[in-house]
C-alpha cells in the first residue's frame, strides 16, 4: 500500500510541476503576441492539449508498468474481457486499452467499461482529480487570455 501511495504522489507532483511550467512558460511568452490574436489563443490551446497528452501518457505508462511488473491490480471491464476473447493470451492489457482508460479517468469521463481494481484504484482516484485540477488551470488561461484580448478589442474600438 506504501508503495502505490509513493509512485501516485510522485507520478501527481510531475505532472504539477511540468504543467505549472507550461502554463508560466505559456503566459510569459505569449504576453509580446498582440498582432494576431487568433494565433496566439490557437498556439496556447495546442500548447495545453500537448502538455495535458503527455500528462494522460505518463499515467498511462504508470499503469501499464504497475500491472505488468507490479502486484498493484489492474484493470478489468467488457473492452478487455473482448479483447481476451478474441485470442489473446497475454495475462497484461494492450497498451492502447490503459490509455483509453487513462484519457477517460483524466477527463473525468469515466465510462465504466473499464475499471480498475486492487491497489490501481487509488492511483485512478488520484488521475482523476489530478485531470480536473489541471484541466482547470488550463481553462483559467484561456479565459484570461481572451478577458484580456476583449478588453483590448474594446480600448482598440473606443
Amino acid at each position: 500500500m506504501l508503495g502505490i501511495l509513493f509512485i501516485t504522489l510522485l507520478l501527481m507532483l510531475c505532472c504539477v510541476g511540468i504543467h505549472v511550467q507550461v502554463l508560466v512558460w505559456l503566459r510569459s511568452h505569449t504576453v509580446s503576441w498582440s498582432r494576431r490574436p487568433s494565433v496566439k489563443l490557437g498556439f496556447i490551446v495546442f500548447m495545453l492539449l500537448v502538455t495535458h497528452i503527455m500528462e494522460i501518457m505518463m499515467f498511462a505508462g504508470v499503469f501499464y508498468g504497475l500491472m505488468k511488473w507490479g502486484h498493484f491490480g489492474g484493470l478489468e471491464g467488457s473492452r478487455i474481457t473482448a479483447i481476451q476473447d478474441a485470442g489473446s493470451t497475454a495475462m497484461i492489457e494492450p497498451f492502447k486499452e490503459v490509455v483509453y482508460f487513462s484519457f477517460a479517468t483524466y477527463t473525468t469521463v469515466g465510462y465504466g467499461d473499464v475499471t480498475p481494481f486492487g491497489e490501481m484504484q487509488i492511483l485512478a482516484q488520484v488521475e482523476a482529480l489530478t485531470g480536473l485540477l489541471l484541466v482547470g488551470c488550463s481553462a483559467s488561461l484561456v479565459f484570461t487570455f481572451l478577458q484580456e484580448f476583449l478588453t483590448q478589442h474594446r480600448k482598440n474600438q473606443s
